[in-house]
């Protein structure tokens, strides 16, 4: 494209699914004119424009400007980066809304008009083709996705058996879903307790001849509904079983426990059952060694690393940076494991807890492990200057998935129940304050005198002539108080009352007349 006029010269389309390609590579040749007159008086630029494919909306866009105009091939190689959160750039064009994009269809997106085949550019969406994106398109079958997954339509361009993806279920993978993974099902010893935080970071690692062991890391959210923990890992037939639970209680506390260690591999599993113990915990070297040995460079304290398995016969233990198992003979072997986690406090985690995700390249699920008195899926509630807070109390007992109150636990089941109760009673109370307030007044007003009556009882009150005036006076207060808790509120007896008063203010003058006429 040129960068002043912005003629599109040359355009290429593809589409990307993070979940199923991590860094995929996408070569495309663009052309352009290098011996055309008019041209040699312009800058080229390459934009890359990133769409959301079901809706459309505009994602990022990036330029990269061409150097050395003369020279007739360059190659032009790029990492693009997509943020989580649309960015928008102010300048460069992503909508170009003139008379040359008419032709295009209202879903689509006009991007601009090109000169060699003379029609408008229109980024289509899903399940809709060409050129001006009113031909629909469907390259999924029922038995694409064999059952297990979601088909989604890609690019008619590619073979037949490439025109579509599948978005697999959590026990399938595969092109085409045709793999069961691997069921792991976990369950919690009576000496084990559900961590705080609610969330369970499952670590599989792989190893492979003559390369470091990889990790691969897992997250599951509990819910108070479930006890069990199930958790599906693709079935490798090279794959070692050496598995770790990390229990995080919040952002500061956490354990490790060594859940599965064998030196054969799993071909012929279909499933795998086990239990986290207290005999699997790995210890921190914290509680290992001395302040001295602790406060050793790291090169000289891993020398020391043979006698916790020598000595107190362990499965496990960790430092910072490696974790270390005790084998049959009790000798110690050491990998590379991340176990410390960062210090600093995540934005996405409303600056209250850390981030973690499972991939740090190609990310497809994160979670936040809060500070103490945060909670929430993004640490953005928080107790702190509150005694209880009801979302804290039963916030774990929700089920997210379902909106069928019948489906739900039993304790937001009573929850829900005693709640709508309170709120009827409250409103209630509110349509009826008159009649609830004025006897609870009396109630109040009548009591010091009960009080009273008992305190006084069998003494000489003129001894005390103030207090037991006030005692007396005190009973006369609630039939007193009948007039402003009964009658003044009510409009019917207001009116009453007023017609009393009024008969008895004209009977009254009448009558002093004619005493005084008596008298005299």
């Amino acid at each position: 494209r040129h960068s002043d006029t912005n003629e599109i010269l040359s355009h290429e389309q593809f589409i990307y699914a993070p979940r199923q390609f991590c860094l995929p590579r996408y070569v495309t040749q663009l052309l352009y004119p290098i011996n055309d007159s008019f041209s040699s008086f312009y800058n080229h630029s390459i934009y890359v424009h990133a769409f959301v494919a079901q809706t459309l909306e505009h994602h990022m866009s990036w330029q990269f400007p061409l150097s050395f105009e003369f020279l007739p091939v360059r190659r032009i190689v790029k990492r693009l980066v997509l943020p989580e959160n649309p960015i928008k750039s102010l300048t460069i064009p992503t909508r170009i809304n003139d008379t040359s994009c008419m032709s295009c269809s209202n879903t689509s997106v006009c991007l601009g008009y090109d000169n060699d085949t003379g029609r408008a550019i229109c980024a289509c969406p899903l399940h809709t083709i060409g050129h001006r994106c009113l031909i629909q398109f469907n390259s999924c079958r029922e038995d694409s996705c064999n059952g297990h997954g979601k088909c989604t339509s890609t690019d008619i361009r590619y073979d037949a058996n490439q025109q579509f993806l599948c978005s697999c279920d959590e026990a399938w993978h595969g092109r085409r879903c045709d793999k069961e993974k691997l069921p792991i099902h976990i369950s919690f010893s009576r000496e084990i307790s559900a961590p705080l935080s609610n969330i369970v970071f499952f670590h599989n690692i792989v190893s492979h001849y003559m390369h470091e062991p990889v990790r691969y890391i897992y997250f599951h959210r509990l819910r108070k509904t479930t006890s069990n923990l199930t958790f599906y890992v693709e079935y490798k037939t090279n794959w070692e079983k050496l598995v770790f639970i990390q229990l995080y209680e919040n952002s500061n506390q956490f354990e490790y426990y060594l859940l599965l260690s064998r030196k054969r591999g799993v071909r012929n599993a279909t499933e795998i059952n086990t239990e986290i113990r207290s005999t699997g915990r790995c210890r921190s070297i914290n509680e290992l060694f001395n302040k001295t040995v602790i406060s050793q460079p790291p090169l000289r304290r891993v020398k020391n690393y043979q006698r916790p398995c020598l000595e107190q016969q362990l499965r496990c233990f960790y430092d910072d940076s490696l974790m270390c198992l005790c084998d049959e003979t009790n000798h110690t072997n050491c990998f590379n494991f991340e176990t410390a986690p960062s210090n600093a406090l995540s934005p996405k985690c409303s600056g209250r807890g850390l981030y973690f995700q499972d991939n740090e390249i190609c990310p497809q699920m994160a979670v936040c492990i809060c500070e103490p008195c945060n909670y929430g899926s993004t640490c953005q509630y928080s107790m702190g200057g509150y005694s209880l807070s009801l979302d804290a109390i039963i916030g774990s007992f929700i089920i997210p998935t379902t909106t069928n109150i019948f489906q739900q636990h039993i304790v937001i089941r009573i929850t829900v129940l005693v709640l709508s109760l309170l709120f009827l009673i409250k409103k209630s109370i509110i349509l009826h304050k008159h009649i609830v307030i004025a006897p609870m007044i009396l109630g109040c007003l009548a009591l010091p005198r009960v009080i009273f009556s008992f305190i006084f009882v069998c003494k000489k009150l003129d001894r005390q002539p103030y207090i037991s005036f006030f005692a007396y006076c005190m009973s006369l207060i609630p039939p007193i108080a009948v007039l402003f808790a009964f009658i003044l509120p009510s409009e019917t007896y207001r009116t009453a009352c007023h017609k009393i008063i009024k008969r008895i203010v004209n009977k009254c003058p009448i009558q002093l007349f004619f005493s005084g006429q008596a008298t005299s």
